[in-house]
């Protein structure tokens, strides 16, 4: 069992990697936040640099005091090589002088470590927390700016959004998106569908008051009014997938359901290319595929780097393997790979401990890799929320059922003297 300070500096840290970006959303509205953690400029690297230097001590503690098992730390490791490649590339390719990127290579391994010291019920508390915080936090702001047009979290939205809604029968003209407590639309999509998928499960795993279940009613409000498809697919995923009773089947077949997901769309993009898909966002991410795929420095060791904004590279590739493989080369893609692989087996040991909590998180989380990313570009200046809770969850899944067999193993107290 972890002693309750190191548990107290998992949870902070992971806290404040959330409370950096929304300090630097509290600065985009002109209200209340801290200049320092925003920065001089607009890449933020004032509160990314706080960030570093606190993990560096999550990551020191957590090796110094053995907290993690093989599993966890192994999981660290393969999130290490998925990040300091693409740094590497960056010196090496010299597209860009960045800083961020060593960072965030420091940032998101000590990510990690918070799941490795955070204690697996104080974690479950600021997850629901947060659930309620994110889903109807997001909708209160919203019916703030429609009633009396502060904060500018609704956005007058596209025509494909109203085109959308006439589909089920809603004729509007305009329809205005939501981007709620995030820094955009897409990422309210991706945090409440990833908070949404944990809330039920965990709610499913003992009997709660009525008013429990508020909460995924503000995630699902929040991320239909974000217009977010990505978001609707992480909820779908994550809940059919922990319908499936995993804890009868090898991990070896959890790994090939995952990589399925996550590959099929990159497969099937030649034929569905050629179908009559209207959304020009969907033809787009096929054509940024094929763009990819045909560079030849994307299959060099360290692959072509993050790439200065341009309707080329359109800022990333809109597909985790392709990213890492572009962005850091064969490392970082073996990095990625190793995590999203470790990331089964985690969720396939605590499947019995938490109800496939885990389980409806990764697909989830496969969910957003097959057609967006959860890592860096040259345009992102804070840690994407999605990446920040599945590897805080799926690192301290690893532990469960270390935690559930010392829990079994403790001296039984008795009730009466």
């Amino acid at each position: 069992m972890s002693r309750p300070w190191r548990s107290w500096l998992g949870a902070g840290y992971f806290l404040a990697v959330l409370l950096v970006t929304m300090n630097v959303l509290l600065a985009q509205w002109g209200t209340v936040h801290i200049d320092l953690l925003v920065g001089k400029d607009s890449r933020n690297v004032g509160g990314l640099i706080v960030l570093a230097l606190a993990g560096a001590v999550v990551l020191i503690v957590a090796s110094r005091t053995g907290s993690g098992n093989r599993l966890q730390c192994w999981m660290v490791a393969a999130l290490a090589l998925w990040l300091v490649p693409v740094a590497i590339s960056i010196q090496l390719h010299g597209v860009l002088s960045d800083s961020r990127f060593w960072l965030m290579a420091v940032i998101v391994p000590a990510i990690g470590a918070a799941g490795i010291l955070v204690d697996p019920g104080s974690l479950q508390r600021v997850l629901l927390v947060l659930g309620w915080i994110a889903g109807w936090g997001s909708v209160f702001v919203g019916v703030l700016r429609v009633t009396v047009g502060w904060p500018p979290v609704v956005i007058a939205g596209e025509e494909r959004f109203a085109r959308w809604l006439s589909m089920v029968g809603i004729d509007v003209e305009q329809a205005g998106f939501l981007n709620g407590l995030m820094l955009g639309r897409v990422y309210v999509g991706l945090t409440c569908g990833l908070l949404l998928v944990y809330t039920v499960r965990v709610l499913l795993t003992r009997s709660r008051q009525w008013w429990w279940w508020l909460s995924p009613v503000g995630l699902v409000t929040a991320t239909l009014w974000s217009f977010s498809r990505t978001g609707l697919l992480i909820m779908v995923l994550g809940l059919l997938a922990a319908l499936v009773p995993w804890q009868r089947v090898r991990p070896a077949w959890l790994v090939v359901a995952l990589f399925a997901v996550l590959l099929l769309p990159l497969a099937a993009s030649p034929l569905l290319e050629r179908t009559g898909i209207t959304d020009g966002t969907t033809v787009w991410r096929f054509d940024l595929w094929q763009d990819y795929v045909t560079r030849p420095g994307m299959w060099s060791p360290f692959g072509i780097g993050p790439q200065p904004s341009s309707l080329a590279y359109a800022d990333h590739a809109h597909q985790q393997l392709l990213e890492a493989q572009a962005t850091g080369g064969w490392l970082s893609l073996a990095g990625c790979v190793a995590f999203l692989v470790l990331a089964c087996f985690a969720a396939r040991r605590a499947a019995d401990v938490d109800n496939r909590t885990a389980i409806a998180v990764l697909f989830g989380m496969a969910g957003i890799l097959q057609l967006d990313v959860v890592t860096y570009t040259n345009t992102y200046t804070v840690v994407n929320n999605a990446q920040a809770l599945t590897v805080v969850i799926l690192v301290s899944a690893a532990g469960l059922r270390d935690q559930s067999r010392a829990s079994a193993n403790l001296p039984k107290v008795p009730l009466t003297s």
